[in-house]
């Protein structure tokens, strides 16, 4: 499955594989390129916007300059067509500010940051990429070692819940399961995080 998304000098390149993910950026400052395990993208995201408060704020000093000129002219009874000249130029600041204004659900990873660009495919590429995270989790950690520790069983199972992995129902039901077959209790330990089986 591939997406490619564009706004602006932005470009993004999207090739989902069936064990990893293959993402490439393009804009004026350069490019990058890498492929990443699913399993290594983070459950975390953030916003991030890219705005030209320059623009916005020269726009709206020349729209207030205009403002003015425009109140003096009609002040002195000496309007013309020159009188709304900076406050035109101030407008066209600003609708090219709103235009360039862009949005992003950035995605840590170890080789960089994944940036969706919010569009028309927004939706669809985050959702693949969180579902492919979690099943690839899934695949990692799929079942109770019951022979193992207990406490590193339930530290496993409380860490798939914080990744989103697994619905606080079906993370209670593996811990249920954990405790109904040891009398060991299951309280912390010096080794957090999961145990791979």
């Amino acid at each position: 499955m591939d997406f490619t998304q564009k706004q602006m000098a932005m470009k993004t390149w999207f090739t989902f594989e069936d064990r990893d993910l293959s993402y490439k950026a393009r804009d004026n400052s350069g490019e990058v390129a890498f492929s990443v395990d699913y399993e290594a993208i983070s459950a975390n995201s953030r916003r991030v916007f890219n705005r030209n408060n320059w623009l916005r704020n020269v726009g709206l000093l020349w729209c207030v300059i205009g403002v003015i000129q425009i109140g003096l002219a009609l002040a002195s009874g000496n309007v013309g067509p020159g009188a709304a000249f900076w406050f035109v130029i101030g407008a066209g600041c600003l609708v090219f500010y709103r235009l360039t204004w862009s949005e992003y659900t950035a995605f840590e990873t170890p080789h960089g940051s994944l940036f969706v660009i919010n569009d028309k495919n927004h939706d669809a590429i985050v959702a693949e990429i969180d579902d492919r995270r979690k099943a690839g989790l899934l695949a990692w950690y799929h079942s109770l070692d019951f022979s193992g520790e207990p406490v590193a069983e339930a530290q496993t199972v409380e860490w798939l819940m914080k990744q989103d992995v697994l619905t606080k129902a079906e993370g209670e039901a593996r811990l249920a399961e954990l405790r109904d077959d040891s009398t060991m209790f299951l309280g912390s330990s010096d080794k957090p995080g999961p145990q791979l089986h």
